[in-house]
């Protein structure tokens, strides 16, 4: 039977859902996983404080508004730490379809400041 084109090499052997939770048990590897995630954060610009235009964050709209259609269901789109609502005055100024955004931020200051923009 012929593989079909554009599917990617599996692994020889199976990885269990068991097997990976005792792989990541480990305290070692854990710290070498968080590492991993914050290097490929940092070189995105996410939790850098950056410009949302040169974070990735601007990467993520640009995938949102091609997958978005304007006759589609409404977008759910959830901003973690949202600061004072940068994220959300950027998809709200360049996603056309139907979207809705839900802001969490814990800082106080930056929350009042996202209230008075996002309501």
């Amino acid at each position: 039977m012929k593989k079909p084109s554009g599917i990617r090499k599996t692994l020889p052997f199976k990885v269990t859902h068991a097997a990976l939770a005792q792989l990541t048990r480990s305290r070692l590897v854990q710290r070498s996983l968080e590492r991993v995630i914050s290097y490929a954060q940092s070189h995105l610009g996410i939790g850098s404080g950056a410009d949302v235009l040169f974070s990735g964050e601007n990467l993520i709209v640009k995938q949102l508004r091609n997958l978005a259609r304007p006759d589609s269901a409404p977008l759910c789109v959830f901003d973690v730490g949202a600061n004072q609502g940068q994220f959300l005055r950027l998809i709200d100024e360049n996603v056309e379809a139907p979207h809705q955004v839900h802001c969490f931020e814990p800082s106080g200051y930056s929350h009042a400041i996202l209230q008075k923009f996002g309501g």
